[in-house]
């Protein structure tokens, strides 16, 4: 499915591209080249244009970012993960006290 340059989902996206790419100081071409396509695909992807399935695992890991972060340009929070912790101390809390309760 391509996601059409109209769309401004596809240009943030594309202007996300850009600017973590210039942050980390990689040359357009050598990001084209790190993710095996042609220097001028690469362009058209910063511009929000030709993304018909782009590798954003191969530009994540290339700019060293999360997947989530690539597409959202939200960095992922730790919200979920510490509630899961959380919910597993009280897991263990409540086993403990039925446990002790049995001996």
């Amino acid at each position: 499915m391509e996601i059409k340059a109209a769309d401004s989902n596809a240009e943030k996206l594309g202007a996300r591209l850009k600017r973590l790419r210039q942050e980390r100081k990689i040359a357009a071409s050598e990001m084209a080249r790190s993710l095996g396509v042609a220097a001028t695909t690469y362009r058209e992807w910063e511009k929000g244009r030709g993304l018909v399935a782009p590798p954003f695992l191969k530009m994540s890991k290339v700019l060293a970012i999360s997947v989530t972060e690539l597409l959202s340009g939200e960095k992922p929070g730790l919200d979920g993960p510490i509630k899961k912790l959380v919910e597993i101390e009280d897991l263990m809390r409540e086993l403990r006290i039925e446990l002790g309760s049995i001996t």
